[in-house]
């Protein structure tokens, strides 16, 4: 509840916040493209941000967890622009609001007002600790070749 209220005072301050990055990097975040469309479907081939992405449609409504993996694999992964997947949570999220959802992509980005720019969430490793299986043995293959964060 903290961090809602916090969100909502830094909108209050920043009312840009939906758009315009807290702090800027001068990021040049990629745009649209097939990569985008694979995320938004739950079609990257990584099973801990697919299932946050399927969920997310199926239920409208997303695990915190995934929420950060499926963001973290957006703008550090892809390297697309955080506001595409902003704008995408806000439109199936039932309980997405613009300054929690706007200041968390921020978070996530590196752009925010309480950010770690470097922090990276790597899909592989959040499967492995967050699967009681492990990783599916179709993803052990590429785990060896994920880039380590």
């Amino acid at each position: 509840m903290c961090w809602r209220d916090f969100n909502h005072q830094l909108n209050r301050s920043f009312p840009a916040i939906a758009s315009v990055e807290y702090r800027s990097r001068a990021d040049r975040w990629g745009g649209h493209g097939e990569e985008l469309a694979a995320w938004k479907d739950g079609r990257t081939g990584y099973s801990v941000v697919d299932a946050g992405m399927r969920q997310l449609r199926q239920e409208w409504w997303m695990h915190n967890r995934a929420r950060l993996v499926t963001a973290s694999f957006l703008v550090k992964d892809l390297y697309l622009d955080w506001r595409l997947g902003a704008a995408h949570f806000l439109e199936w999220l039932l309980d997405g609001d613009i300054a929690n959802n706007s200041a968390n992509w921020q978070w996530v980005a590196g752009t925010g007002a309480h950010t770690r720019p470097y922090r990276v969430l790597n899909p592989m490793r959040q499967a492995a600790l967050r699967s009681r299986r492990g990783l599916r043995p179709a993803l052990r293959a590429r785990a060896g070749r994920a880039h380590r964060h």
